[in-house]
């Protein structure tokens, strides 16, 4: 498999964005944040919501998929432990280009608020921030 920054394919399809941080980045994302659970079934955001905000998934799985206008729905990934999700929206404000619901009993920690200077994780009194790249 072809390493990209030192990381195979097959790490990154398992850490997600975790594989491309420091091990210091990571858990300064996950320890600002207060934890959250989600059901089986549950929707975190849909196609179309206001946005602003992220994710950092901590445990279980979550399917992104698209709405099309006829009403048919395209999966677009399946993500888990180690991504970041909603990091589109999370970056220009714009309205969410999809829905996530969860798979499983899942679990997150961080949710980023964007400002017009940076995007900051900004929970329980903590500020993380970071340049997307």
């Amino acid at each position: 498999m072809r390493a990209v920054s030192g990381i195979s394919a097959t790490e990154r399809a398992v850490q997600g964005f975790r594989a491309l941080v420091r091990p210091e980045v990571w858990s300064a994302l996950v320890q600002a944040g207060a934890h959250r659970e989600y059901e089986p079934g549950q929707r975190l955001f849909s196609q179309g919501d206001q946005s602003g905000w992220l994710l950092v998934l901590v445990a279980g799985r979550v399917k992104v998929s698209y709405a099309e206008r006829a009403g048919d729905e395209l999966l677009l990934a399946v993500r888990g432990p180690g991504d970041l999700i909603g990091e589109f929206s999370g970056r220009d404000d714009a309205p969410r280009s999809a829905t996530i619901q969860t798979l499983e009993s899942t679990a997150s920690r961080t949710r980023c608020r964007r400002t017009a200077s940076r995007t900051s994780c900004v929970l329980t009194g903590s500020t993380v921030s970071w340049t997307a790249t």
